[in-house]
């Protein structure tokens, strides 16, 4: 009887350790930022891994950087003096569903690192329960 041996490729590995960071970074934050950004990055992690099944990039990666651009444009109109680390989480929560859209190098897994992090510092800024010490 013969064994076959299942390879896993590092491109594999890292990618899902990305999401899973990204979705760490998400759940820290979901409680208290608006739904309709929950739901649109909700959206953009389902059809970015759906585009990573199909190994087809649909969207230039110019496309997601306008689509980056203007969310970041956006921010200071949203800041208010009430809710100022709010908007810019929710913010940071878009851009990171926008990297995971794009074709993706080094680079841009370590800037999805980056984002999860942030998120979890923001987190920390939003909420002051014990809660924060499970992430």
């Amino acid at each position: 009887m013969e064994k076959t041996i299942k390879t896993v490729k590092i491109c594999n590995i890292v990618m899902l350790c990305s999401y899973m960071m990204g979705i760490l970074g998400f759940i820290s934050v979901v409680r208290n930022i608006d739904i309709l950004f929950s739901a649109l990055f909700t959206v953009l992690l389902a059809f970015s891994v759906y585009i990573e099944k199909r190994q087809s990039h649909l969207l230039p990666n110019w496309l997601v950087n306008i689509f980056s651009i203007i969310f970041v444009l956006i921010i200071p109109f949203r800041i208010s003096m009430d809710e100022p680390v709010a908007p810019i989480v929710e913010t940071m929560l878009i851009l990171l569903g926008a990297k995971f859209l794009g074709k993706k190098s080094a680079r841009d897994y370590i800037q999805i690192y980056l984002i999860s992090i942030l998120l979890l510092a923001g987190s920390a800024l939003l909420s002051l329960d014990m809660e924060f010490a499970l992430y």
